[in-house]
C-alpha cells in the first residue's frame, strides 16, 4: 500500500460520496477536527499523561512546568520553574501517571522524579552523571542519560527512553534489576532518534522514532523483544503516543501537523480518522480516557 492509498483510507472513513471528493485532492494534510473543547495555556508543552481518576498532567519543559488538570479542563496544580532541588526541573519532556504517582522526565537533570497525584514530591531515580551529585538518591546504576520519556507497566516496571544512548531501560524498582533493548545491537528495532514511549494494558512497548527515512513506531513485547514497525510509510515526525479505551493507538505527528490512528496490526481503524488540530498548533502528545481523546498542542489541550 503506498502513501497516498494509505492516506485516503485515513481520511475517507465515515466520509460520503461528495465529501470523500472534496478531501481526495490534498492528501497531505487531513482536516482539522472540531475539538468538544480546549484548555491550558503552555509556551512548548510536549508530555501529556491521564491518570485513572481523570487528571491530566501536562510537561511544559519550556516553562520547566508540570501542571495538573482535571479531565473537564479545570486547572488544579503547577509546580516546577527551573533547578534541581525537589519541585523544580531542567526541561521536563514526559510524564505518566497511575492514580497512586507520577513519573516525570526531567530531561536536563538527568533523572525520573517521583510525585504524589497531587504533585507532592516523592523521590527520584538519578542516571548516570547526575546534575546534582551532591544529593542522595536511588540510582539506575548509570543505566540512563538524559530521560526523553516514561511509561510504567501494570506490574510497576518503569520504561525510560534513554536521549542519549537511543535505547530504552526497563528498571524494577523492587528487585533492583534492569533490561536495556532497542539499542545498536536491536537489529530492525534499532532505534535511529527515538521521541517518546508508551506501554500498553498488554504491556507492550510503543516507541515513536525518526529516521533518515522518515517516521515510524517500533513495536516491542514487555521483554524488549522486536514484534513490528507501524507507520513507515505515512508518519514523518511522529512524537506522543497514547492508546485510546478500544485499543487504538494515536500517534501525534507535527511533521504533519496531525494526530493518526492505527490498529495493533499498523492498519488504519474502520470507524476512526486522521485528524488536525487548528491552525496555528500542532499535535505533541495524545492520551484516551473513558471514550475521550485529549490532544496535546504545544499550546493547548484539546478535547475531542
Amino acid at each position: 500500500m503506498n502513501r497516498r492509498a494509505l492516506w485516503l483510507g485515513l481520511l475517507l472513513v465515515g466520509c460520503g460520496g461528495g465529501e470523500a471528493a472534496r478531501l481526495a485532492a490534498p492528501v497531505d494534510r487531513p482536516p482539522v477536527r472540531v475539538a468538544r473543547a480546549s484548555f491550558g495555556s503552555f509556551d512548548g508543552a510536549t508530555g501529556l499523561a491521564v491518570d485513572p481518576r481523570g487528571t491530566l498532567y501536562v510537561a511544559d519543559p519550556a516553562r520547566h512546568l508540570v501542571i495538573s488538570f482535571s479531565a473537564t479542563g479545570d486547572s488544579l496544580t503547577s509546580i516546577g520553574g527551573y533547578g534541581w532541588e525537589g519541585r523544580r526541573f531542567d526541561r521536563p519532556t514526559d510524564l505518566v501517571a497511575d492514580g497512586l504517582a507520577v513519573d516525570v522526565a526531567d530531561f536536563g537533570n538527568n533523572r525520573v522524579e517521583r510525585y504524589d497525584r497531587r504533585l507532592n514530591y516523592l523521590g527520584s531515580l538519578s542516571g548516570a552523571s547526575n546534575a546534582n551529585p551532591t544529593r542522595t538518591e536511588r540510582t539506575a546504576d548509570d543505566a540512563f542519560e538524559k530521560p526523553l520519556s516514561v511509561g510504567l507497566a501494570s506490574q510497576g516496571d518503569l520504561y525510560i527512553l534513554d536521549g542519549e544512548a537511543r535505547h530504552i531501560v526497563r528498571f524494577n524498582p523492587f528487585s533492583r534489576e534492569r533490561r536495556v533493548f532497542g539499542g545498536i545491537d536491536a537489529g530492525a528495532g534499532r532505534l535511529e532518534q527515538p521521541q517518546q514511549l508508551a506501554v500498553g494494558p498488554d504491556g507492550l512497548v510503543y516507541v515513536s522514532d525518526v529516521g533518515r527515512n522518515g517516521g515510524r513506531v517500533v513495536v516491542f513485547d514487555p521483554f524488549g523483544s522486536y514484534i513490528r514497525t507501524i507507520g513507515d510509510v505515512v508518519l514523518r515526525a511522529p512524537a506522543g503516543l497514547g492508546l485510546d479505551a478500544d485499543g487504538v493507538l494515536w500517534v501525534a505527528d507535527p511533521g504533519l501537523g496531525a494526530v493518526v490512528p492505527f490498529t495493533a496490526a499498523g492498519l488504519p481503524p474502520a470507524d476512526k480518522a486522521a485528524f488536525s488540530l487548528p491552525v496555528g498548533d500542532q499535535p505533541q502528545d495524545v492520551t484516551g480516557y473513558r471514550g475521550a481523546l485529549y490532544v496535546l498542542g504545544r499550546h493547548r489541550i484539546y478535547l475531542y
